[in-house]
């Protein structure tokens, strides 16, 4: 049990640094404000944005609209990273997302720009998926090459397929939430 807690502590934390930057340097007009309000929170909020507003030259550029891309990555990864032990097929599965990131970031300068539902082109956000990319790839290469050779997996491979479809799935509903306006939904 203990194990599962830090684990899950390790995969959240990445989000929720990236969530925090949403919350105090990013626009109100995301969905996640509605639900603020709708908790009562929304005071509490623009608080801790006023005070966060007076640091804000703290922090450069990326790390305010690059960096939580990044961090959502690394924790996506490390959810894909502990979900089984099949390293080897669990890498394979996150290079190919984080592929697909980097075309979908490229897409978006063709097609995107601010204020678009697509989003908006920036080098850095490839940077700090690359970051990501090199991190698990260096806990995925090391977990390959000191693997324990007469190690049983725990589960079937049908049951590993089920759980990172459960992990893309939530992932995919996390990026999507900051893109969705505020207005447009809840009120």
């Amino acid at each position: 049990m203990k194990k599962k807690l830090i684990k899950l502590i390790i995969i959240s934390l990445p989000i929720f640094i990236g969530f925090l930057i949403y919350l105090v340097f990013r626009s109100k007009s995301l969905f996640y404000f509605n639900i603020f309000r709708l908790l009562g929170l929304e005071p509490s909020i623009l608080l801790l944005r006023e005070y966060a507003s007076t640091h804000r030259g703290l922090f450069p550029t990326w790390t305010v609209y690059s960096l939580p891309d990044g961090l959502w990555l690394l924790s996506f990864g490390l959810s894909i990273y502990f979900s089984s032990r099949r390293y080897f097929f669990n890498l394979f599965i996150f290079t190919s997302i984080t592929i697909f990131m980097i075309y979908f970031e490229s897409f978006q300068k063709e097609y995107g720009g601010h204020g678009t539902v697509i989003g908006t082109y920036d080098i850095k956000d490839i940077y700090c998926y690359l970051a990501s990319f090199f991190i698990l790839f260096l806990l995925f290469i090391k977990k390959l090459i000191f693997k324990k050779k007469n190690t049983e997996e725990n589960s079937s491979f049908l049951s590993d397929i089920l759980s990172l479809i459960k992990i893309i799935i939530i992932f995919s509903t996390l990026a999507v939430l900051p893109t969705l306006l505020g207005k447009s939904f809840l009120l």
